[in-house]
């Protein structure tokens, strides 16, 4: 696993700050061979996991097969519609592998899709587990009215991390300029890979659209 993080950012127009969506992550890859009992581990530490695909943002996370890993952005880029839809269209894509052609039978995965169309960005979290199919799902985050909000996804234990949210919450404060919630957003990434060191790396790699 990985850790990203998503933020939507809608400030009060009269701050005079566009609306945009960021998205960042570390990038650490571990290659596994299946047939070896999941010991034999390559770390790959300059792994992609945040993509621009056309006016979106997609990042992603997870224990599955090597060539799955590899095609599933190019699945996006083929696929790419409207975001409701892709997350839908994602959601099936991941399941049908799952139930159909993933060896591993602790195979999970998690994919951040969002966007910032016309003003208002919008994201969505889909998590699928192999052993628990029947509970995967696309989730919508949003912000009601004005104001932040950040969702974090992968290693991260939502309720042993807390903290790191404070934390973020309180570096943002009301300043929602880009380069002090980017800093906030970088700061966030770093502390949560430290936590978790044998799957995280803390070569942060952060793409924003607007």
């Amino acid at each position: 696993m990985t850790v990203l993080l998503g933020v939507i950012v809608k400030p009060n127009p009269e701050t005079g700050i566009n609306p945009y969506l960021l998205m960042g992550s570390d990038s650490l890859r571990i290659n596994v061979n299946v047939n070896d009992n999941l010991s034999n581990q390559i770390r790959i530490e300059n792994e992609r996991k945040v993509f621009r695909i056309n006016d979106k943002l997609v990042s992603m996370s997870g224990r599955v097969d090597s060539k799955f890993h590899d095609g599933f952005i190019e699945f996006i880029r083929e696929n790419d519609c409207e975001i409701t839809h892709l997350a839908e269209l994602t959601l099936n894509h991941i399941k049908q592998h799952m139930s159909e052609n993933e060896v591993n039978e602790g195979a999970k995965f998690v994919v951040l899709i969002g966007s910032c169309t016309d003003a208002n960005p919008r994201l969505f979290s889909i998590w699928v587990d192999k052993n628990n199919l029947g509970q995967a799902g696309v989730m919508p985050m949003d912000v009601s009215g004005y104001g932040i909000g950040q969702y974090p996804a992968g290693s991260i234990s939502f309720q042993g991390d807390i903290d790191l949210l404070h934390t973020f919450k309180e570096r943002v404060g009301d300043n929602y300029d880009l380069t002090n919630v980017e800093q906030a957003a970088r700061e966030y990434l770093l502390s949560a890979a430290s936590r978790y060191p044998k799957t995280c790396n803390k070569n942060i790699n952060i793409e924003i659209v607007s």
